[in-house]
């Protein structure tokens, strides 16, 4: 994939075009607790599935990223931070990699779970809920074609009572990148498996259409969804 071409004159009345690669991130996003009873499973599983995506992806053109987050307001400026490192670019997102607690309830406010942000008197200033209208306030990052979000989340697929889940409200905002959810809880040892499953599916699906997949996995399901274009 090429992003234009780059003109240079060699001599006098003449020119150069020269292909200019178009850069293309691979981002992992993890949720970190700062706190020794912290396993770091997030982690752990980011950096494996960086290490994945590294091996699957050569080439000068692609560019990798690892962000930790604590907070819901971190995971709102890193989203921003990733939106204006693109544009300043003109890069695109290929895959991008989430892993954080969700919640899936009947109370309304579901979403993406992190800490919450608190003053010095430990009064909460902002919930660590990034909930479906915060989702919907996202910047709309630039996907490259067949571009995959996936959420590392329990129940980020599942609707339950709700008429959509918090994959579905991802793949409403963000528009033209396929986002995948779970069903269930999701088991991080398993990330090896999950990584080649989500990979045989980038291959055989064909971009612009509506795709619905449920993988078994230990008890575990995937839900993938396509983005309406």
């Amino acid at each position: 994939m090429t992003q234009g071409t780059c003109k240079t004159n060699t001599k006098q009345e003449s020119v150069h075009r020269q292909p200019v690669s178009l850069k293309e991130y691979l981002i992992c996003i993890y949720y970190h607790k700062p706190s020794k009873s912290d396993d770091r499973a997030f982690e752990r599983a980011s950096k494996h599935c960086l290490s994945q995506l590294k091996l699957k992806n050569c080439g000068d053109n692609f560019v990798f990223k690892e962000y930790q987050v604590t907070s819901g307001q971190d995971f709102k400026k890193i989203w921003s931070t990733i939106f204006a490192e693109l544009n300043k670019n003109v890069a695109k997102v290929k895959e991008m990699h989430v892993f954080s607690h969700s919640s899936k309830t009947d109370g309304g406010n579901d979403g993406l779970e992190f800490l919450s942000t608190r003053n010095a008197r430990n009064e909460v200033l902002e919930d660590g809920t990034i909930s479906y209208s915060e989702i919907s306030e996202l910047e709309k990052l630039r996907w490259s074609p067949n571009a995959n979000l996936v959420l590392h989340g329990c129940n980020t697929g599942l609707r339950g009572t709700s008429v959509q889940s918090i994959a579905d409200v991802f793949a409403i905002r963000q528009e033209k990148c396929r986002v995948h959810g779970q069903r269930g809880g999701l088991i991080f040892q398993e990330m090896k498996l999950f990584m080649n499953v989500l990979h045989q599916l980038t291959k055989k699906f064909i971009y612009g259409l509506l795709a619905v997949a449920i993988i078994a996995m230990s008890g575990m399901s995937l839900v993938v969804r396509k983005s309406l274009l």
